[in-house]
């Protein structure tokens, strides 16, 4: 039985990925794609096929959800990026209600004082820090979900000394790491080590997470 459930899944893919390829071609392909897109199998090959993240990101960024989940989203991105602004709540579902998820949170941001990215991202990761992982996941929130991103008013919630300064090299690491991986837009997300296929949008994650 598990024989045949394993080829049936590998035939469904085979004949699948000419579906999706042509599926701009007509409005036939479109909804056979429609209808094939949320298949898990389908859904794991393209993923299988897509980029991989080569690099070790490993104590890289902030962490939210179960540190010990199977599954890792992460997600890059530029504090001040409307499409991630939109993406952080539905990230945010998916490891409230899936606890073998969690999502680390990588910045663009160079660390230079001119970068306007600087000085939200080391105040985040100085919170991370300072206070842990509940009170970071509640300044993510806080920035996040603002309907304007004042740096000001964010800090003034966030009173800090001398551990700003501290995160320079978190920084760095993390810029380093996105121009090693050649990240050219915000957000963009990797599902265990791989990126999400185009075909796909951040939405769709709830229909496997």
């Amino acid at each position: 039985m598990v024989l045949f459930l394993g080829l049936a899944s590998m035939l469904l893919v085979y004949f699948a990925i000419p579906v999706i390829k042509r599926a701009n071609d007509s409005k036939e392909y479109r909804n056979k794609w429609m209808k094939l897109r949320y298949c898990p199998s389908v859904f794991n090959s393209l993923l299988n096929n897509s980029n991989a993240v080569a690099l070790t990101n490993d104590n890289l960024g902030i962490l939210i959800g179960n540190e010990n989940a199977s599954t890792e989203i992460i997600k890059v991105c530029n504090p001040y990026c409307g499409p991630c602004a939109k993406a952080h709540p539905e990230l945010d579902d998916i490891i409230k209600n899936n606890k073998n998820v969690r999502i680390r949170i990588i910045f663009t941001a160079s660390g230079d004082d001119e970068d306007i990215k600087t000085a939200p991202v080391q105040h985040l990761l100085a919170i991370q820090e300072k206070y842990g992982a509940k009170r970071v996941h509640q300044a993510l929130d806080d920035w996040y979900l603002a309907s304007t991103k004042d740096y000001a008013i964010f800090a003034s919630k966030y009173p800090m000394n001398g551990e700003l300064k501290q995160q320079k090299d978190k920084i760095t690491s993390m810029y380093n790491w996105c121009n090693d991986m050649k990240i050219r837009g915000t957000p963009t997300l990797f599902i265990n080590g791989r990126e999400l296929p185009d075909q796909y949008s951040i939405k769709d994650l709830k229909s496997f997470f």
